[in-house]
């Protein structure tokens, strides 16, 4: 089944700007980088670089601002940071995730907006298979105040980020034991001040269908058929 390896994370008012990759990544992890900003719109956030390319997964509106989902395979000579870019003057917020053991399917990806709530509503998705693994990302802009995300029952948050009182997010995955739709599920940041607007996505990644592969000697061979 596939293993969440580490999140990297990274704000900034400023474009460009940097994120880590993140501990632990190696060739062939599956990698998602999720961002979000409060001005430009999503189309502002260009294809990050570093490393192998980057495919776009999803991508919304927020109002004025927007968010993006990346995703790519890790390749042999992955650098230390990836760069992004923003609208000038935005705040924005990046979560990146590696993951070991994936199947070879393009993520599955759902996608939602919202507005004038603190209550951010992620979709349901639906498994490839039952040992999948799911990450939903709730973003929000025009808090105004700080911002403190409770994720969903039973899943784990991975990052909890703010830039400055205008840009907000949060992370949280499960590991799926069942290939049943997971349903929409509710993130509530709590905040002094109301979300102007809001953007969720889902995503899920396919378990590795291949056998794994077990090396053996031919004198262990030899011990074995003298048993």
């Amino acid at each position: 089944m596939p293993t969440y390896i580490a999140t990297a994370t990274a704000t900034s008012s400023t474009t460009p700007y940097t994120v880590a990759k993140p501990t632990g990544t190696l060739s062939s992890h599956l990698m998602l980088l999720f961002q979000a900003a409060d001005t430009g719109g999503a189309t502002t956030l260009t294809t990050p670089t570093g490393g192998t390319t980057w495919s776009l997964l999803a991508s919304t509106d927020m109002d004025v601002g927007g968010t993006r989902v990346w995703w790519k395979i890790a390749g042999d000579s992955e650098p230390s940071t990836y760069g992004l870019a923003q609208n000038s003057g935005a705040d924005g917020v990046v979560a990146v995730a590696a993951i070991a053991d994936v199947g070879p399917q393009t993520p599955f990806v759902a996608q939602s907006t919202g507005s004038g709530s603190n209550t951010v509503s992620t979709p349901s998705g639906t498994p490839f298979a039952g040992a999948d693994i799911e990450l939903r990302w709730a973003a929000g802009k025009g808090a105004s105040a700080s911002v403190t995300w409770t994720p969903p029952a039973t899943y784990t948050e991975q990052a909890d980020l703010q830039s400055r009182t205008y840009t907000t997010a949060c992370l949280a995955t499960k590991q799926l034991t069942s290939s049943s739709a997971t349903g929409a599920l509710n993130f509530t940041a709590s905040s002094t001040g109301t979300l102007g607007n809001s953007a969720a996505f889902t995503v899920i990644v396919p378990a590795s269908t291949t056998a794994r592969i077990v090396a053996v000697t031919y004198a262990a061979v030899q011990r074995a058929a003298t048993w």
